[in-house]
């Protein structure tokens, strides 16, 4: 018996139907779509609901998944002839970096958009544009970060050496002293070489 898509949950609850069909395997969703063409908006939920067990409450609902559908399918379209376009470019600038290509793509799209009069698309591949930067530059801050920490975790690394090394004598001295246990010896050392203890 198949599972009722109602009847998932994610954290915020059940998942609206319209959703679920949305998260259904392409093939089911291409199908669902695919009767637009063959019967009635109310004809097509009835067999979305027999075969897939999801009930779209309104023929409304159908509809607003057949846009979404086609929406998907021309920005799959556009993905294509950017990766198309990525592929002569790299042919003919075999030194250009990755990103260097994916940006001349988007920027090759965004000028024939406006050329052609075509606002959708502009605004599809400037968000594009958007969305992959806001990835690189997040990307970047945490390889920023990283290095960040690396050079602090070795500037405390050698600070401690070298205080150590200056007061050698004074760390032997503990170390040997007798009426101290472990976690003192250790406190003491700290005291010497960092000045005062933590909290």
């Amino acid at each position: 018996m198949r599972d009722n898509p109602r009847k998932q949950r994610h954290d915020s609850g059940p998942v609206p139907p319209l959703r679920a069909l949305k998260l259904r395997p392409e093939a089911e969703r291409e199908w669902a779509y695919g009767l637009r063409d063959k019967v009635t908006a109310e004809e097509a939920r009835g067999e979305i609901r027999e075969k897939l067990g999801i009930s779209l409450g309104t023929d409304k609902a159908y509809s607003m998944f057949c846009q979404w559908m086609w929406r998907q399918t021309e920005l799959k379209e556009q993905e294509a002839g950017l990766e198309d376009f990525e592929s002569w470019y790299a042919a003919r600038n075999p030194g250009a970096s990755r990103e260097k290509i994916r940006e001349m793509g988007i920027q090759f799209f965004m000028a024939q958009s406006m050329k052609e009069n075509d606002p959708k698309t502009f605004f599809d591949m400037s968000n594009l544009s958007l969305a992959e930067n806001e990835g690189e530059l997040k990307v970047r801050k945490e390889e920023r970060q990283r290095e960040e920490y690396k050079l602090k975790r070795e500037k405390f690394e050698f600070d401690a050496a070298k205080a150590c090394l200056v007061k050698l004598p004074e760390l032997k001295a503990i170390a040997r002293n007798q009426t101290l246990d472990e976690n003192a010896k250790i406190n003491a050392v700290r005291q010497k070489l960092f000045g005062v203890l933590p909290a």
